[in-house]
C-alpha cells in the first residue's frame, strides 16, 4: 500500500497552501512527487465524493514530515527502562526546559527509540505544541487521509559517509547535532553570525547541507553561511527518498495516536483458536495414552489370574477365569467352615452396618444374588453402596422412587468380581 509524504511547513495551512509531497510504495520507491495545493495530492477526495464514514483502511494514508521552528529538539535526563517512556515521566523531566506547559506537548524519541546519546546520560527528545499537531491531523482528515505518523525532518536527515547531513528548505534550515539532536534556524541575515555559537554548542563543522531553498532571498542567506564556512553544499542534492522511510508513530502519540486498523473476528481469535485445538489435541493424545496403559494393564491383570487359575487347578477347563476362582475359592472356605462371597450372610452384611433402620419390605436370595425391596433416605443407599464396595460386593439399583429423602428402591447385592 502507498504513502503519501508531506512536507509540513511552519505556515501552512494559514500562510501558504502549497506543500511539497511524495507518493511512496510500500518498497519505498516514489511513484509521484510534486509541490501543490491539496486537491491535487494523490488520495484527496473532494467533499461532495467523501463517504460519511470511511474507515481508517479506506483512507489515504500519510506520513508527516515537519519542518522548521513548529518543531524542536532538546536532551533530557531520563529513568532508565519503561519507567523512563511513560509520558508524565518526560513531561516532568521537560517541565523546566519549556516555556509552555508539558501537557500541551507532544513528545517523540528518535526513530530508533530511547537511546542514550549525551555523556552524562541525556535522552533527545523533539516535540511540538499539542494544538499545532492536532490542528494538523484535523486538516488532513477533512481532506479524507489518514496520517500514520509524525516526524520532525531533524530525525530523517539522510546521511554521508556516516554523518548526517543538514537540509534548507522553504526558508527553513535544519542542522544536525552529533548527539543525535538538531537545531533549526530562519535562512534569514542573521545566519552567518551563528558560526561561533554552533560551534561553541557542539556541532561538528563544516556541515554539508542539501540545498533544496527555492527563493532567491533563502538562497543569498544560504550562500553566506556558506562563504563564511560552516556550511558546505553537498555536490549533488540527494532525491526526497534519501531521507530515513519514517515509521508508524513518532509525535503521534498519547491522544493523538492513529487508530489502530480493524481486523475480523477470525484474525482476532486465530492465536486461541490455534491455541485451544492444540491444547485439545494433547488432551486427547494423553486420554488416548492412558486408555491403553489401562487396557494394557487389563490384559495383564487377566493374563496374571488365568496363570494363578491354571497353577492352582491344572487340569480345570478354563472359561472364565475370575468366575471359575472366584467359585473354587467359594468352595475351598465352605468346605474350610468360612463364609463364602455368595452366602446370604455375606450379602447380608451391608444391610445390618447402615445407620438408620432399613425398612425392607422383600428379600428374595437365589443362591448367589440378594434381590432386596426396601424403604430407606437417600443417605443411606449411599452409604449402603460404598459399604458394599468395601466389602467387595456390587450394589445395583434397578428402581429408585420417591420425593426429598424418603425412597422407595430395588436393588442387588451380589459378589463383585472385578475386586
Amino acid at each position: 500500500m502507498s504513502t503519501l509524504r508531506l512536507f509540513i511547513t511552519p505556515g501552512w495551512p494559514q500562510e501558504q497552501r502549497a506543500c511539497r509531497w511524495a507518493l511512496v510504495s510500500a518498497t519505498g520507491e516514489i511513484l509521484q512527487h510534486g509541490q501543490s495545493e491539496p486537491r491535487h495530492w494523490p488520495g484527496v477526495v473532494a467533499p461532495e465524493d467523501r463517504p460519511e464514514k470511511a474507515a481508517p483502511a479506506e483512507r489515504q494514508a500519510c506520513d508527516l514530515i515537519l519542518c522548521g521552528s513548529q518543531v524542536n529538539a532538546l536532551a533530557v535526563k531520563l529513568p532508565r527502562g519503561a519507567a523512563g517512556q511513560r509520558p508524565e515521566v518526560i513531561a516532568a523531566a521537560c517541565e523546566d526546559l519549556l516555556l509552555d506547559d508539558p501537557a500541551d506537548c507532544q513528545f517523540s524519541p528518535p526513530p530508533d527509540g530511547f537511546s542514550v546519546t549525551g555523556p552524562d546520560g541525556d535522552v533527545c527528545l523533539a516535540f511540538i505544541s499539542h494544538a499545532r499537531l492536532s490542528a494538523l491531523a484535523a486538516t488532513l482528515g477533512e481532506l479524507g487521509l489518514q496520517p500514520r505518523s509524525a516526524w520532525p525532518l531533524g530525525f530523517l536527515l539522510p546521511e554521508r559517509d556516516g554523518r548526517r547531513l543538514a537540509w534548507a528548505e522553504d526558508g527553513n534550515l535544519t542542522l544536525p547535532h552529533p548527539d543525535g539532536s538538531f537545531l533549526n534556524l530562519d535562512l534569514t541575515g542573521e545566519l552567518a553570525l551563528w558560526q561561533e555559537q554552533l560551534a561553541s554548542d557542539g556541532f561538528a563543522l563544516p556541515l554539508a547541507v542539501v540545498n533544496r531553498e527555492s527563493t532567491a532571498a533563502g538562497r543569498q542567506f544560504l550562500e553566506a553561511a556558506i562563504a563564511a564556512g560552516y556550511l558546505s553544499e553537498t555536490a549533488a542534492a540527494p532525491p526526497s527518498d534519501a531521507l530515513r522511510p519514517p515509521p508508524p508513530g513518532g509525535l503521534l502519540n498519547g491522544r493523538l495516536a492513529p487508530p489502530r486498523a480493524s481486523r475480523n473476528w477470525l484474525e482476532r481469535f486465530r492465536r486461541p483458536l490455534r491455541l485451544a485445538v492444540g491444547l485439545a489435541l494433547l488432551a486427547g493424545t494423553l486420554v488416548f495414552l492412558d486408555w491403553g496403559r489401562l487396557a494394557w494393564q487389563a490384559q495383564a491383570y487377566r493374563q496374571a489370574i488365568e496363570a494363578e487359575y491354571r497353577q492352582a487347578f491344572p487340569e480345570g477347563a478354563l472359561v472364565d477365569p475370575l468366575l471359575q476362582m472366584q467359585r473354587q475359592l467359594d468352595r475351598l472356605r465352605q468346605n474350610s467352615g468360612q463364609l463364602a462371597s455368595t452366602d446370604l450372610l455375606t450379602l447380608l452384611a451391608p444391610l445390618g452396618e447402615i445407620g438408620g433402620e432399613l425398612a425392607s419390605e422383600r428379600l428374595d436370595y437365589d443362591g448367589s444374588r440378594l434381590n432386596v425391596v426396601a424403604r430407606l433416605e437417600a443417605g443411606e443407599l449411599a452409604a449402603l453402596t460404598e459399604r458394599a464396595r468395601q466389602l467387595g460386593l456390587r450394589l445395583a439399583v434397578s428402581r429408585r422412587e420417591g420425593q426429598g429423602n424418603s425412597l422407595s428402591a430395588s436393588f442387588s447385592l451380589s459378589p463383585d468380581l472385578a475386586r
